[in-house]
């Protein structure tokens, strides 16, 4: 079992400067390496979502794909929405294997 509150931490973070329009890849890269090797999970999840600006209405894990791998993101978008949670959750698990997750 992994580390729930490190992953409420870093959502809360991300859809902070994102909410701030301060979320870009390298912030998100920034915030990603500081929970690097201390098994982060998912279970820590409170569903929180950017409410404003131009990624509002996504979720932590979209806000990064969208900043980190715009291309991918558009064309994820274009999914239906059977396919689009897990698209997402494999441009993410790229992500956070870069940051040592």
């Amino acid at each position: 079992m992994g580390n729930n509150s490190a992953y409420t931490s870093y959502e809360q973070i991300v859809v902070g400067l994102a909410n701030e329009g301060l979320l870009t890849a390298k912030s998100a890269c920034v915030v990603g390496l500081a929970f690097a090797n201390i098994d982060t999970d998912h279970g820590g999840k409170e569903g929180l979502a950017v409410v404003r600006g131009p990624l509002k209405g996504l979720t932590a894990d979209e806000a990064c794909v969208a900043v980190c791998m715009p291309k991918r993101f558009q064309q994820i978008q274009e999914l239906k929405e059977e396919e689009y949670a897990e698209a997402v959750y494999d441009a993410f698990s790229e992500l956070s294997d870069k940051w040592d997750w």
